[in-house]
């Protein structure tokens, strides 16, 4: 057997640092190409899910709007991505539609949205019911914290005049899709991100007939948006959060309003709830930060 020599080891050696010079910055260059790759959502199975376009899958109400017998899902509801999102360009963009609520409700606010920094408004509105002075609501700072916020009340002292919950703190804006709700049981606030609970807080809400506002000066994309006359459970909101971005409401009895925001700004709760959109636009290549 050959006696290994200085001489030879540092041979090796010197044959190993030429290998890894010559192939390292080839190494490096598809390490950086797999990482972008990564980030575009290349590798991330759920954007390979088929997708339907506006109206697959909606709620139908054989006796008409506003009722609750016999209220089912129908059309393809299940195992879908939606082929657009709605894209807001944190300036004139909104969408509004009417709904009164009686005070004291139970009531529940779904969205999914992917935030970007917006340019004008310092507290630009995801999702909310609003009037003149009261509102809940859920918002977004503009501040580079990356914050996104649950409030309400603006009237005191009728209502909570500063009360909020901080959910998804450095969260946002990173260019990812993400899923908040927000309950009301009649007494106490509950908050989730991505499916999972933030905080409860105990508040006199106001409600009363508000008008249904999205992005007041918010820029990103929305999709998927509901509201229920009822306060969802936390394994309700979970299932919601499982189901993605294109999942179809629960507990259909108490659905007011659901808004997919795939293509059109319509109501497929069956309620007839349509929204008024002002300079939004339609995605249909937004799976780019979408992990489920």
């Amino acid at each position: 057997m050959p006696r290994k020599t200085a001489t030879t080891m540092h041979r090796r050696s010197q044959s190993a640092m030429e290998y890894l010079m010559t192939y390292g910055w080839a190494i490096l260059i598809i390490a950086v190409v797999l990482g972008a790759l990564y980030s575009l959502g290349v590798f991330n199975m759920s954007a390979f899910m088929p997708k339907i376009g506006p109206g697959a899958c909606h709620v139908f109400r054989p006796n008409g709007p506003g009722t609750s017998w016999n209220v089912a899902l129908t059309g393809s509801c299940t195992g879908y991505l939606p082929q657009y999102v709605t894209q807001f360009n944190g300036q004139s963009s909104t969408m509004t539609t009417s709904r009164s609520i009686s005070s004291g409700s139970n009531f529940t606010l779904v969205v999914w949205f992917l935030s970007k920094r917006s340019p004008t408004n310092q507290w630009p509105i995801i999702f909310g019911y609003f009037d003149t002075h009261r509102y809940p609501g859920i918002r977004i700072d503009n501040f580079g914290l990356g914050n996104v916020y649950l409030e309400w009340g603006n009237n005191p002292p009728t209502c909570d005049s500063s009360s909020y919950i901080s959910l998804g703190s450095g969260a946002v804006p990173d260019r990812r899709w993400h899923q908040v709700i927000y309950t009301y049981n009649g007494v106490m606030v509950s908050a989730y991100f991505d499916g999972a609970g933030t905080g409860t807080v105990n508040t006199n809400m106001c409600l009363g007939t508000y008008t249904y506002t999205m992005s007041v000066g918010f820029n990103g994309s929305i999709a998927n948006t509901q509201i229920y006359n009822a306060s969802l459970t936390g394994a309700q909101v979970k299932y919601l959060y499982n189901e993605g971005i294109g999942g179809a409401p629960i507990y259909l009895q108490h659905l007011v309003g659901w808004w997919p925001l795939n293509g059109d700004t319509n109501d497929y709760s069956g309620n007839n709830n349509n929204g008024a959109p002002t300079a939004i636009a339609y995605n249909g290549s937004w799976t780019s930060g979408y992990f489920h």
